[in-house]
């Protein structure tokens, strides 16, 4: 897959991908840009068999030669669905990985809200957190907690159970942690009688 995201020279880029299906995890397998900037995988989660799994790469210190970088990125199959949410950094540290979690779970209660059994605690002060999870069920609507920014697109009358273009129903948001607390990551859903069921996701924070 080709595709084009904004450069700002010096900024970290992360790639934060969910998805699932039946057939055979169609994970990334590398990411290269037009500019030969180094993309390192932070973390590959998988769960059910691989049905559902979350993913993340990310650039250090991107270099541009225009506003625009242009992407190759290789999957390792083409059977499922997918969604990667682009995160352009500026202001990132040199070495901007801090540190991740992630995992995956099956949901059989109704909720109006879900959880993931994993939590992340960055290690300094002042780190930008992103997560996301992906279900077999039900659609992500916002962030449950107070200061996160809620990422994922949706629009009235999706399909609750997908699977949809915009996002495959799951959920991207970020937070700016001032601390080093223990952070969990809750999302609204869409209907509180449609159990989420096995579901993937991860987080990661950057300094």
């Amino acid at each position: 897959m080709t595709l084009q995201i904004p450069c700002v020279a010096g900024a970290a880029i992360a790639a934060m991908m969910d998805g699932g299906g039946t057939g055979a995890a169609s994970t990334i397998s590398g990411i290269a840009d037009s500019n030969g900037n180094t993309w390192s995988q932070i973390a590959l989660y998988t769960y059910n068999g691989g049905s559902v799994y979350a993913q993340a790469y990310y650039a250090k210190n991107a270099t541009c030669s225009s506003s625009t970088l242009t992407l190759t990125i290789a999957f390792t199959a083409n059977t499922d669905d997918n969604t990667i949410v682009f995160y352009v950094i500026p202001g990132a540290s040199a070495n901007p990985l801090d540190t991740y979690s992630g995992g995956g779970q099956d949901v059989t209660s109704n909720s109006s809200t879900m959880t993931p059994s994993y939590t992340l605690t960055p290690t300094g002060s002042n780190d930008l957190v992103l997560a996301e999870e992906n279900w077999y069920y039900n659609t992500a609507t916002g962030a449950a907690a107070a200061n996160w920014l809620f990422d994922s697109g949706y629009y009235s009358g999706i399909t609750l159970d997908g699977p949809q273009p915009v996002d495959e129903n799951g959920g991207w948001m970020h937070y700016y942690a001032s601390s080093t607390s223990s952070l969990s990551f809750t999302y609204n859903l869409l209907s509180s009688t449609d159990a989420t069921g096995p579901s993937s996701g991860m987080a990661v924070a950057f300094k």
